[in-house]
């Protein structure tokens, strides 16, 4: 199983929010963590954060993932490897989507799903399966798009001691005394920042 890529998982959620488009978070594999895994804590994070979470397991029962996802038109993204197109094979039996295990040397998954496929589930509902990625741009977006994908972040904007502020090294930080304090998590504020600057990198040579 590759490893956690919170990051793009960032990445993800910010595009969901700017589509208006609700997120469920799906920690599939869950038969192969082990006991107080870095996973769990990485999922309960995000659940803290009001997302909605699920553990599945491909060769388990998917009754609730499945009931879940009825009547709505659900794509499937992730990072290669994690199990996409098995969960779907499971789900609808005859999607026919080709399988592949996690590449021994890198720990990568070798990508099988190669095009963006549309596969009908039950009654009005539909699944749409995407190959593997590992980069995920947002370069197109808005820098006020980008807070919205950060609630908890987006609460403290405009409490800092200066309106300029970078939130990289000012002392009366709002963002940097929350993260300091415990309030919010260091690892999404530099996810964040990090966003920020890529976008305002990408406005400056358009």
């Amino acid at each position: 199983m590759p490893e956690p890529a919170p990051g793009l998982i960032d990445r993800y959620l910010v595009a969901c929010a700017d589509a208006d488009i609700p997120a469920l978070l799906v920690m599939n594999k869950a038969d192969l963590l082990k006991e107080n895994d870095p996973i769990l804590t990485l999922l309960q994070e995000y659940q803290d954060l009001g997302y909605e979470v699920m553990q599945t397991q491909s060769d388990g029962d998917l009754t609730a993932l499945s009931n879940r996802l009825e009547n709505e038109t659900v794509a499937f993204v992730g990072q290669s490897g994690v199990g996409k197109s098995t969960l779907i094979n499971a789900i609808v039996p005859d999607a026919a989507q080709k399988t592949n295990i996690i590449s021994e040397n890198s720990a990568l998954g070798q990508h099988t799903t190669t095009s963006t496929r549309l596969i009908g589930f039950g009654e009005g509902a539909a699944l749409i399966d995407s190959p593997g990625i590992r980069e995920f741009g947002l370069w197109h977006l808005t820098l006020d798009k980008v807070q919205s994908g950060f609630p908890e972040i987006e609460n403290l904007l405009g409490h800092c001691q200066f309106r300029n502020c970078t939130h990289k090294h000012e002392k009366q930080c709002a963002l940097r005394q929350a993260a300091a304090a415990g309030e919010i998590l260091p690892r999404r504020l530099d996810s964040y920042l990090r966003l920020i600057d890529e976008i305002t990198e990408a406005q400056q040579k358009n």
